[in-house]
């Protein structure tokens, strides 16, 4: 498993990632690494590539939770964090949970951003406000793996318009993409990733927890946040104007990080 630490604090704070990603290449972007380097000024900041993906090794890309959960480990151990905040970002969010459920002794707090719960927190979420039905969620993210990778990438139109706005971007972002993950790749991660669900242990969560939501998430949209509030013991809920599932491409950007 491909990890970063930066930072030199005695408090730890580890980022669980979403899908896919590249811990080497986003560094060709500003919008991706000046989050990172304002997080790693107050902590011992750990960030990794999933198996499948970026510089991690291969994978056939079906994973369990106990499997993503063994892989967060091999991280901590790694890169020596006995304690530490884990911050779970998009489908991160479900191994996060998971991860203060069955480990409680190494987390001590958990920063949920644009997050879910996992596979059954659908219909629990419809309760909080708009949600897609499970097919219309099937069919979005069917067309995220056809065009991922590619100029019409739904990355620029659903999950970060923000970064419309950046020179270049429409150009670099593909390459980053293909990248992270092949496009046979990001559909087996997706199949895979749709299937863990982490709402079961929400109640045996008992750990501080900030919950961040942009009001128009287009991919993940904030009901879900909002059920996560409620339901997990001591949470802090957050909800921020946007638009952005990848809410660190915001413009609220410097907002989030000061909470």
């Amino acid at each position: 498993v491909a990890f970063q630490a930066l930072g030199g604090s005695k408090t730890s704070f580890v980022l669980v990632p979403p899908l896919a990603q590249h811990v080497e290449m986003m560094w060709e972007q500003p919008v991706f690494w000046r989050p990172i380097q304002r997080l790693a000024s107050a902590f011992h900041f750990v960030q990794y590539d999933k198996l499948g993906t970026g510089l991690s090794d291969p994978s056939n890309g079906a994973h369990t939770l106990d499997e993503r959960l063994d892989e967060l480990r091999a991280v901590l151990d790694a890169a020596g964090v006995e304690r530490t905040w884990l911050g779970g970002f998009s489908e991160g969010s479900v191994i996060a949970l998971a991860a203060a459920a069955e480990m409680p002794e190494r987390i001590a707090g958990l920063v949920l951003i644009s997050a879910y719960s996992g596979s059954s927190a659908l219909s629990h979420a419809a309760a909080y406000g708009p949600v897609p039905t499970r097919q219309q969620f099937r069919g979005f993210f069917e067309q995220v793996v056809a065009r991922w990778g590619t100029e019409s990438t739904l990355t620029l139109s659903d999950f970060a318009p923000s970064l419309r706005s950046i020179p270049n971007m429409a150009r670099w972002l593909p390459r980053y993409e293909r990248a992270a993950a092949s496009p046979a790749m990001i559909g087996a991660l997706m199949a895979s990733g749709l299937r863990l669900d982490a709402t079961p242990s929400l109640a045996e969560i008992t750990q501080p927890a900030l919950v961040l939501h942009l009001a128009g998430d287009r991919v993940i949209p904030a009901a879900f946040g909002r059920m996560l509030a409620d339901r997990l013991e001591h949470a802090r809920h957050v909800e921020l104007a946007g638009d952005d599932h990848f809410s660190w491409a915001s413009p609220t950007i410097d907002q989030q990080l000061d909470l």
